[in-house]
């Protein structure tokens, strides 16, 4: 008999696409296409905006307006309290018609709700990573607020590296026996190759993908392309994230000429195009909780230059170009030296081919499902 396993709102709310909502999304398409997994994946929402779910679960089509086009009559205080605002999106996503009891609510962020947790016999929780502890971060208020009080009452912690395992054991170390080290998967789109791709960009570039905070090394990445530039490389750059501020265009321009520039926000099927074509895909991170893009580069055969920290380590064991954390300069040396040495970067991406594509959601989810199962 199937595991009843319940889903709550509380990332698909928040996120209309981003990696954990994709995660969750794999997740429940996994356990909905391969029922021998004997996990029943039930949705506690009804109404959802997230475009990872909803090409998984269609009948999700209920649009959701952005949190700051407050309905009238809807109090100004949405925006100032976090209370009312959490409230004001459980109550969009609507219910559901689900009966009875499950054998686990596996909550999608840190704040699963009493109705939830009161009809189920377990909880589980996913450790993304320890980012906000590492910098220091105020956890009394904000979405980590109730972080740590979670991870103490849940009965299964998924923590998706080993890296995050050992920062939170650390940490909180009454953890360490309910925490199974889950990796996550990479996606079709970054498997199946499209022979033409879906975004041309017509100069030679680097890849950036994803957020440009402080840690995430975007200007470490900036100063590197100066140092080449200087040394007559006229590698462009690519930024696969949110449009770009006044401030960090301001930033680029005094490196790049605007003709080799170029921004985007791509679905997946894009993403791996540029992936394909890029000369490099560069995460200069200083810390990260798992570094998917790096999986999803490999499996597209593009070489990959990183910053050398223990989780890169752990996910792309030997299969990437890794440099000096925080040198720019290091950086740039690596991506010169990849770029002239190009017989065994071949070779190694065709190695990081192959590592990628053990690496998928299939398996993360059969992982999942075997965790699940040890704590019925």
């Amino acid at each position: 008999m199937s595991m009843r396993v319940a889903y709550d709102s509380e990332i698909f709310v928040r996120q209309q696409r981003g990696g954990i909502s994709r995660y969750f999304a794999e997740l429940i398409g996994n356990f909905s296409s391969y029922p021998e997994l004997d996990v029943d994946p039930v949705l506690l929402f009804s109404r959802c905006s997230n475009q990872h779910l909803r090409q998984i679960v269609p009948q999700l089509t209920a649009d959701m307006p952005e949190l700051r086009a407050v309905p009238r009559g809807v109090p100004r205080m949405l925006h100032l309290s976090d209370r009312p605002k959490n409230a004001f999106l459980r109550y969009r996503a609507g219910g559901t018609h689900s009966q009875g009891r499950f054998n686990l609510l596996h909550t999608t962020y840190f704040r699963p709700q009493h109705r939830d947790t009161a009809r189920s016999s377990n909880l589980a929780v996913t450790l993304y990573d320890m980012i906000p502890e590492l910098l220091g971060m105020d956890m009394r208020s904000g979405p980590h607020r109730d972080k740590h009080q979670t991870l103490l009452r849940a009965d299964l912690i998924i923590s998706i590296s080993q890296t995050s395992a050992d920062q939170l054991h650390q940490l909180l170390p009454t953890t360490s026996s309910k925490t199974v080290v889950i990796p996550l998967g990479v996606s079709d789109a970054f498997l199946n190759g499209n022979p033409q791709p879906p975004i041309q960009v017509d100069f030679p570039y680097v890849l950036y993908v994803g957020s440009r905070r402080k840690y995430k090394g975007f200007e470490l990445l900036l100063a590197a392309l100066a140092s080449l530039r200087a040394r007559g490389n006229d590698l462009g750059l690519v930024v696969a994230g949110e449009p770009l501020a006044a401030d960090e265009m301001q930033a680029i321009n005094a490196v790049l000429p605007a003709s080799r520039v170029y921004q985007c926000t791509p679905d997946d099927d894009e993403l791996a195009g540029l992936y394909r074509s890029a000369e490099a895909f560069v995460f200069p991170s200083t810390m990260e909780g798992f570094g998917l893009p790096i999986l999803e580069a490999l499996a597209c055969g593009c070489p990959v230059v990183a910053s050398d920290i223990p989780v890169f380590h752990e996910v792309a064991e030997n299969f990437i170009n890794f440099f000096e954390l925080g040198s720019a300069e290091d950086l740039a040396r690596a991506l010169a030296q990849m770029l002239v040495d190009s017989a065994g970067q071949a070779a190694r991406s065709e190695a990081g081919i192959g590592h990628a594509r053990q690496i998928t959601w299939q398996a993360t989810a059969k992982a999942t499902a075997a965790a699940y199962g040890e704590l019925a």
